[in-house]
């Protein structure tokens, strides 16, 4: 099926964070300057955020609920069946043999070494995630920025 929406131009991204409240809205969205027991407006600032973040220490070569609950503030849902298996099954356990292989601390746009490929673990962690039943490729996506390096 086609997609109805029209693409973003770079012209129109410009324009979009050109504008007088980019600054504000962007503070607003990750809950800059609020409360520490206030919730952000808006759960996708949560995302990285919420828990410590998916790539502290403790949790960093796992995939925990917390990670599947950030995925989730970002309005993108994991069917129950294919959470459980990132979490507490064998797709889980595939997943978090690939996270240690996964280089951290690397400036992916500006490396002369090729970091990403096909063959290489983020390929293998996304094409994994996306054998899970309802799991697609932007859900593969925002699973490995969340669990992945930083």
């Amino acid at each position: 099926m086609p997609s109805t929406t029209t693409p973003l131009r770079g012209a129109d991204l410009h324009a979009w964070l050109d504008r007088p409240s980019v600054v504000q809205d962007l503070k607003t969205y990750f809950g800059v300057g609020r409360p520490a027991d206030e919730m952000p407006p808006v759960t996708g600032g949560w995302f990285e955020a919420i828990d410590g973040g998916g790539d502290r220490p403790a949790v960093a070569d796992v995939i925990t609920a917390v990670d599947v609950l950030a995925v989730g503030a970002l309005s993108v849902a994991i069917p129950a069946p294919a959470a459980l298996d990132l979490v507490d099954g064998p797709v889980g356990r595939r997943l978090a043999a690939l996270l240690p292989q996964i280089p951290v601390g690397v400036d992916l746009a500006g490396s002369e070494v090729l970091v990403v490929s096909d063959d290489g673990a983020a390929a293998d962690f996304w094409r994994t995630v996306q054998e899970l039943k309802g799991v697609g490729s932007v859900t593969a996506g925002k699973l490995l920025a969340r669990s992945g390096p930083p």
